[in-house]
């Protein structure tokens, strides 16, 4: 993430890709380290949350 940047629900379409392609059979999750400060639409936790393969 660059520094002021938001992330909305189409940003985070790429993280739901890339877990249904590569995550179909394994339990995963992602770690951030916020460097930089930036935003995030609270809607994409509901989209997040539906990935399988994702422990939350």
């Amino acid at each position: 993430m660059d520094k002021g940047e938001h992330t909305s629900p189409e940003g985070n379409q790429v993280l739901v890709d890339i877990a249904n392609v590569y995550s179909k059979e394994r339990l995963f999750v992602y770690i951030t380290h916020r460097k930089y400060s930036y935003s995030v639409d609270p809607s994409i936790y509901l989209e997040t949350s539906k990935i399988k393969s994702f422990l939350v």
